[in-house]
């Protein structure tokens, strides 16, 4: 089977390369899938192609690295440190294969018992022992490798992952451990700033603290990274899209995340990422179609809802407010009244109407009724679920400088959208006058501390 010239990938002509260039171009292969290309494939057949030929080039890569370091090796004599490095590279090659990793595993340890300070060895000896999810024994290996090499990039790139792994006896101990395991991955990005992969495994270091600590800054600080090691890839990576993607999920910017989940899906059909496009496609749709149901068919006590929703502005105090705003003159506007963005010196008014279902369920989502009968979502971040669900039909809503969003994709050539007014912090939204935290209770609510 061959493609027709107009699609197949630019690749670069071959040139020879040393056993250590070798190496890397497996390492990448191993990492990321797909060698020396860097556009998203533009049919399951080319993608197939490229897939056989990857699996054709590591195991052609590997023969060539046994090869040249057994021919090298005649060469070392009684240098015990060059003996060393043999066995690693002879090791190292073998690794890359499932069924010749348990013989990897002994030759870097050979190689350690001949000299204890081979880093590499000791590096990928972690690697060997995280593939059989030994992660205490990984990490040991890890902080052995950077004290003979402090400046590792890989290493502390390993190390950032592993520490996540760890299984700890307290919540406190993990958290710590997604703390060191972002300034590991911090390291390893300011050791090369032009490493695609090192800004690659600080998003996911960011995006693993977040799914702990529920902390909005951590999914900006991801989406950054993730962004930086797109424009510096020089291979393509399914799983940089796919986590991408998620973060453009709890964003709420869904024409992004299915562009990425589709991507994602093209160079990797196996991470199943166009399930998750299709589930976004469906919620944007069915919102907005609730939402235009809710227009035609006012239920009976919608006009009382909208009645009791207060024309002026009382004396009303969020948490959120400094001494300077109390001197602040706010105004209460609508949503068909509201800018785009934010809105400073302005309060949303508005009546529950109902709870919106998602998957993900960050933010919690609930559609409200103002003044002038315009329905909006409201997108409530850094609450859990049982700050939610007590958020209940006919509550007042008060929000303070209100973020206002148009949420939209493209569906059958035509423009899906609808409003949404998001809440970051929960210190800018009343419930009925009251702060979440005092009528929900404090323990409910997610620190943004």
């Amino acid at each position: 089977v061959s493609m027709e010239e107009s699609e197949k990938p630019e690749i670069e002509e071959q040139k020879t390369l040393t056993v250590r260039e070798m190496l890397e171009q497996l390492e990448v292969m191993e990492d990321l899938g797909i060698p020396e290309y860097t556009a998203i494939p533009k049919n399951a057949k080319e993608l197939a192609l490229l897939q056989k030929g990857r699996e054709a080039r590591m195991s052609e890569l590997s023969k060539k690295v046994c090869e040249q370091v057994e021919a090298d090796h005649a060469n070392y004599g009684e240098d015990s440190a060059k003996h060393s490095e043999y066995l690693y590279l002879k090791a190292k090659a073998l690794s890359f294969f499932p069924e010749t990793q348990a013989e990897a595993k002994e030759g870097y340890e050979k190689a350690i018992e001949i000299n204890p300070e081979n880093s590499e060895a000791l590096r990928d000896l972690g690697v060997a022992y995280f593939r059989l999810k030994d992660y205490a024994k990984s990490v040991e290996m890890y902080n052995k490798a950077l004290e003979a090499k402090p400046d590792d990039r890989r290493c502390l790139g390993y190390l950032s992952i592993t520490l996540r792994k760890l299984e700890t006896k307290s919540d406190e101990a993990k958290k710590e451990n997604l703390a060191k395991g972002i300034e590991y991955a911090k390291s390893a990005v300011n050791l090369d700033v032009s490493d695609g992969y090192s800004w690659y495994l600080l998003g996911n270091a960011y995006l693993m603290s977040f799914f702990e600590n529920e902390k909005y800054d951590d999914l900006d600080k991801s989406l950054k990274a993730y962004t930086q090691s797109e424009k510096l890839q020089k291979y393509l990576n399914p799983d940089l899209y796919f986590n991408r993607a998620t973060i453009f999920t709890y964003f709420e910017r869904y024409s992004e995340a299915i562009r990425d989940y589709m991507n994602a899906n093209a160079i990797d059909s196996g991470l199943e990422a166009d399930a998750k496009a299709i589930k976004l496609c469906d919620f944007v749709i069915s919102t907005t179609r609730l939402i235009e149901q809710k227009k035609k068919f006012k239920g009976k006590n919608i006009p009382d809802l909208v009645k009791a929703i207060p024309k002026k502005l009382g004396e009303v105090k969020f948490l959120s407010m400094k001494e300077s705003d109390q001197t602040l003159k706010y105004k209460l506007l609508p949503q068909s009244e509201m800018q785009a963005g934010e809105n400073l010196g302005v309060i949303y008014c508005g009546k529950v109407i109902c709870h919106i279902s998602k998957d993900p369920q960050i933010p919690s989502c609930f559609l409200c009724i103002d003044s002038k009968y315009t329905y909006t979502v409201i997108s409530l971040y850094n609450v859990n679920k049982g700050v939610k669900d007590k958020i209940k039909h006919g509550d007042e809503v008060l929000i303070r400088d209100p973020v206002l969003m148009f949420i939209s994709i493209e569906y059958e050539s035509r423009l899906v959208t609808y409003p949404s007014i998001r809440v970051i912090n929960i210190s800018d939204i009343l419930i009925n006058e009251q702060t979440l935290a005092d009528v929900y209770g404090k323990a409910e609510a997610v620190s943004e501390n």
